[in-house]
């Protein structure tokens, strides 16, 4: 579960931003791009294959007969102790139309996960590269980043000289993260750029628009009318692109407008049993360990669920107890998130952290939610106390992962000196002095806590432990105390 991330950032990383399965059939689309790029249908069934390119793993999706246009993807940020995945699904609408109309997909993981920008670039531009070099060059190429990636993709498109078409945004992040990272915007894009954003999330799109309004290439910046951050759905996706592509061929697109399209209510498919509603899990995102769901609004509405209170999910003999919310970020990083995607059902996550991996469930399980006691309901999420204590916290986490063990003790140290009662990092203490081989100073730390809560009776000490030490043995920090380490924590 692990660790208190900027607030800016707290969403992309769980939700990967996602686009929703909606038919394709559904668009009404009225510009007149779609006479204008239409490929006659090659094929439905996409070849892919995924494979390292240096220190990344790439994922390509090819059609049978390519048009010659490229479409690169930029993911956004994630768990450094996350495996590095390139994946994308070509089930989804958008993806699997362009790859059914001939276009050429590729992905990139890039080198290492957490915040990385210029080193992206860089992986972009080899992935770009590898891919001429395999297919030959494409008459265009184009650019969607999501998150962090959307950050990735701006700076690109400020580039003079590297051969991109266009860049598709979403959710551009604040601007103040990619000045806290040494970087900045010169807001002169050399090629088009259309930003969308939830409406919860306008500021740094209509910042970047309003300075470079004046540049080479005016950006557009489109509004979806919802809270989130990346919450859009296939049809608003393939909307914006098509203008993005009517943009770069005949130089006219709506510079500001609403490109929400709302899409038709989701159908309950819950079994109302015992108190409960019983559902599947649709699908789970590999990296982010977040999962969307049959469950509809109008099922916690009827369970008597509402918005802004906690409920119960569970899995077997796995459940938690989560909050109804509007994004991830609605709730402290590692607590349980449930909101409304954009297609309509319920998506139900951790924020920055696994969600399907903690209640091991799987795609086609069947879960279940259901109302806690009125008692519990209205326990606000956790709030965290001062960004200094969550910057030396996440500091010292990333330390330990690193290996930088006697840092990570030192800073671990530190923050407790302002906070003492924040259990986590104790948490975090106590596992870098295990890695130091101080096993009793770390013994003490864990025998102290356990049984206790951890954030306002969310989750319990044991529990997060064996959760770290997973990650920690993931990242081959393989230390003989692990087992017997595990072994307390299970009594």
């Amino acid at each position: 579960m692990k660790r208190i991330c900027l607030l800016l950032f707290v969403t992309f990383i769980v939700i990967g931003c996602s686009v929703s399965k909606i038919q394709t059939e559904e668009l009404i689309i009225e510009s007149p791009v779609v006479d204008s790029v239409a490929i006659d249908t090659i094929s439905i069934h996409p070849v892919v294959f995924t494979e390292h390119l240096g220190e990344s793993e790439i994922t390509v999706a090819t059609p049978v007969k390519w048009n010659g246009k490229l479409l690169i993807l930029a993911h956004g940020l994630r768990p450094v102790e996350s495996e590095l995945s390139s994946f994308f699904s070509t089930d989804d609408p958008f993806y699997s139309k362009l790859i059914e109309n001939g276009w050429l997909i590729g992905s990139t993981s890039y080198r290492r996960n957490g915040v990385i920008l210029n080193e992206a670039i860089e992986d972009i531009e080899s992935l770009r590269k590898y891919l001429v070099e395999r297919f030959g060059n494409p008459a265009e190429t184009y650019l969607l980043g999501t998150s962090m990636g959307a950050s990735i993709c701006t700076l690109i498109a400020e580039y003079p000289d590297l051969p991109y078409t266009a860049v598709l945004a979403i959710g551009l992040p604040q601007i103040s993260f990619l000045r806290n990272n040494g970087l900045d915007y010169s807001y002169e894009p050399k090629i088009p750029i259309l930003f969308i954003s939830n409406r919860s999330e306008v500021e740094a799109p209509t910042e970047y628009f309003s300075k470079s309004n004046q540049s080479e290439k005016k950006p557009a910046f489109w509004t979806i009318d919802r809270d989130g951050h990346c919450l859009v759905n296939s049809a608003e996706i393939t909307q914006a692109f098509k203008a993005l592509l009517y943009y770069v061929e005949i130089n006219e697109i709506e510079f500001e407008r609403d490109g929400t399209i709302e899409i038709s209510h989701a159908k309950s498919m819950a079994e109302f049993k015992d108190g409960k509603a019983i559902a599947e899990v649709l699908a789970i995102h590999p990296s982010y360990g977040n999962f969307n769901t049959t469950f509809t609004t109008d099922d916690l509405e009827k369970l008597g669920i509402a918005k802004n209170t906690y409920f119960q999910v569970g899995c077997r003999d796995r459940f938690f107890r989560i909050y109804y919310g509007t994004t991830y970020s609605d709730v402290a990083q590692g607590f349980w998130i449930a909101f409304a995607g954009a297609e309509g059902t319920l998506r139900i996550a951790r924020n920055f952290a696994n969600a399907a991996q903690s209640l091991r469930c799987h795609t086609g399980d069947n879960i279940y939610i259901k109302a806690l006691p009125e008692s519990e309901r209205n326990i606000q999420p956790y709030i965290i106390p001062g960004t200094e204590v969550v910057d030396l916290g996440i500091l010292a986490w990333n330390q330990l992962l690193e290996r930088d063990v006697l840092a990570s003790i030192e800073t671990s140290q530190k923050a407790l000196q302002l906070d003492p009662d924040m259990l986590w990092i104790k948490m975090n203490l106590a596992h870098a002095y295990l890695v130091a081989n101080r096993y009793n100073d770390a013994v003490k730390i864990y025998r102290q806590n356990i049984g206790k809560h951890v954030f306002k009776e969310s989750f319990y000490f044991e529990d997060m432990v064996l959760e770290d030490l997973d990650k920690l043995e993931d990242k081959g920090l393989n230390i003989i105390h692990f087992d017997k380490i595990r072994r307390m924590m299970k009594k």
